[in-house]
């Protein structure tokens, strides 16, 4: 979901402005596609722990919440 040693060195080497200058609207279409499938994994990872079951491989339930927050 996040590579975070790319955004620490992304931020670290540049200026806020040239972060925001270089920065790149998503198109619609992805926006909708990410707006549907967040809310279905965070559905997904709810049901597992309320069932204590295991989360699946490489899918973090804090960055799941937080995505789901950040598009609604």
């Amino acid at each position: 979901m996040c590579d975070v040693p790319f955004g620490v060195t992304q931020l670290s080497e540049r200026t806020a402005e040239q972060f925001v200058g270089d920065a790149v609207l998503r198109s619609q279409k992805v926006i909708d596609d990410e707006a549907d499938l967040i809310p279905r994994l965070h559905r997904a990872v709810r049901d597992v722990q309320i069932n204590e079951g295991e989360i699946p491989r490489g899918l973090d339930p804090g960055g799941v919440l937080v995505r789901h927050q950040a598009l609604n």
